[in-house]
């Protein structure tokens, strides 16, 4: 006769955290930024790229010099920022996913050690849809997410856990 031995499974298994940068972990938005300076410009340098390239090549061209240009400190979300060190211990991994270029995402938080894995776009513009494609593939269906913009909801709705950012507090997405 065969014996089953009993198998203990470790349920106490944590989620991933994702955090979206622009508006979320930082203030601001260095892209808006960018692009509005720009178009007050020379307008037709944002209207020419955005129509030959689209949004992610003008992302590239607006923030091609990879850092910013004043101090990143005081555009932390302090709110955000106790929230992840409250509850690091919660999660498996804490990552930032943003639609800005991964290029200037991690040269913009080279020194801030917060984040386990920083990841921006390379290919596609991680927005929406997306960046909720790249999550699953990447950290698969068990995450929490910290957003602040519409463009987030199908990310906080397929979330276990939803955390919105609103007038720079943080608020538990029903």
């Amino acid at each position: 006769m065969l014996t089953l031995q009993p198998v203990y499974l470790n349920l106490n298994f944590k989620v991933v955290l994702v955090v979206d940068l622009d508006g979320t972990y930082l203030k601001n938005d260095f892209f808006a930024e960018r692009f509005y300076k720009r178009l007050i410009e020379n307008p037709f340098f944002v209207v020419y790229h955005l129509f030959t390239g689209g949004i992610l090549q003008l992302k590239n061209l607006l923030l091609d010099k990879g850092r910013a240009e004043y101090p990143l400190d005081p555009l932390i979300n302090s709110e955000v920022e106790k929230f992840i060190l409250a509850n690091r211990r919660n999660y498996e991994r804490v990552v930032l996913v943003s639609a800005s270029p991964d290029f200037f995402v991690k040269q913009v938080l080279s020194e801030n050690e917060i984040f386990d894995a920083v990841h921006g776009s390379v290919e596609e513009n991680l927005k929406g849809e997306k960046k909720l494609e790249f999550i699953r593939n990447r950290f698969g269906e068990d995450f929490h997410y910290i957003g602040n913009h519409g463009v987030d909801i199908p990310i906080l709705r397929a979330a276990k856990k939803g955390f919105i950012v609103k007038e720079n507090r943080i608020h538990e997405y029903p």
